[in-house]
């Protein structure tokens, strides 16, 4: 009778701390399933008031019309994907407290971009080239706001059907408008078969040093990117630059001799390029045609 008692006791001890072993798991997934309900409601909550702020910029930024037939809407960095260079030029651009330099990075980046039909040879957004020309002349300790602000605008008027000397005077300055209109070629002038306007072209560019820097700076990137390029458009960089732009270097390290290191560096960095570009031209011509040669020789046969 004893033993039996003493089984039951047991049993029921058993029993209690089962159950108190239950409630303290279902404690705890109750717990659980309460916080990550308040989780899920926070983060609802942070959706909604992000879309709410996204909206209300969205109509803030709609009422302010630009300059031209159509209202350009602000860029929104969060619904494009940045590369590594761009959010570097653009978090150096906000260190020096570049206000201007910033809206033009903002501008480029919304109008010349791939889904505008703004690309690179290599299928790239256009704006890399713009983003690269201006990073050139930063690394080189160039931190003239309107230069770097040109920089980053000096295909704007060329290539932007809408864009006018006088938008770009109207939203920065005289200085940086001015800047970019000698970096404009004339729409109407083929600068490949005349020689001379393109001649004229750059001795306006010679005239100011900021715009001989910026159209240098270009020239040097043209030149760093061309590994995609086809092979007409190498022979045409090559025969432009050895005739027009290694001699427009010279003058350029001549007349402003506080800038001479930079012009230097573009002739004495861009001139080996071009002559292995050149080399690797007239190799494969001459290859093309031995190829030519034993395909008639083939046929004859």
């Amino acid at each position: 009778m004893l033993k039996q008692k003493a089984v039951k006791t047991k049993s029921n001890v058993a029993i209690k701390n089962a159950e108190k072993i239950m409630d303290k798991k279902r404690n705890a997934s109750t717990k659980m399933f309460k916080q990550t309900n308040r989780r899920k409601q926070r983060l609802l909550e942070k959706k909604e008031t992000e879309r709410i702020v996204d909206e209300y910029d969205q109509d803030q930024w709609g009422m302010d019309t630009m300059n031209t037939l159509n209202t350009k809407q602000r860029f929104d960095s969060n619904q494009h994907h940045k590369s590594s260079r761009v959010i570097h030029l653009e978090h150096q651009l906000a260190i020096l407290g570049f206000s201007d330099s910033l809206r033009a990075f903002d501008l480029v980046l919304t109008e010349m971009n791939a889904e505008n039909g703004f690309k690179r040879h290599d299928g790239f957004h256009y704006y890399y080239h713009l983003v690269d020309v201006a990073q050139i002349l930063l690394n080189f300790g160039i931190s003239d706001e309107d230069i770097i602000t040109a920089a980053l605008l000096h295909d704007f008027i060329e290539d932007v059907e809408w864009a006018t000397y006088e938008y770009v005077q109207d939203q920065f300055n005289i200085r940086v408008a001015d800047i970019v209109l000698l970096l404009t070629k004339k729409k109407s002038v083929d600068y490949k078969l005349n020689l001379n306007e393109m001649q004229r072209y750059l001795a306006g560019i010679a005239s100011r040093y900021e715009s001989a820097l910026i159209k240098t700076a270009d020239r040097i990137h043209n030149f760093s990117s061309m590994c995609n390029s086809s092979r007409n458009h190498r022979a045409k960089q090559v025969r432009e630059t050895r005739d027009f732009y290694i001699p427009f270097f010279k003058e350029c390290r001549n007349r402003y001799v506080r800038y001479s290191n930079f012009f230097f560096f573009a002739k004495t960095t861009i001139e080996p390029i071009l002559h292995e570009i050149e080399y690797n031209l007239t190799k494969t011509e001459e290859l093309e045609k031995e190829i030519e040669k034993l395909k008639t020789k083939l046929d004859a046969k």
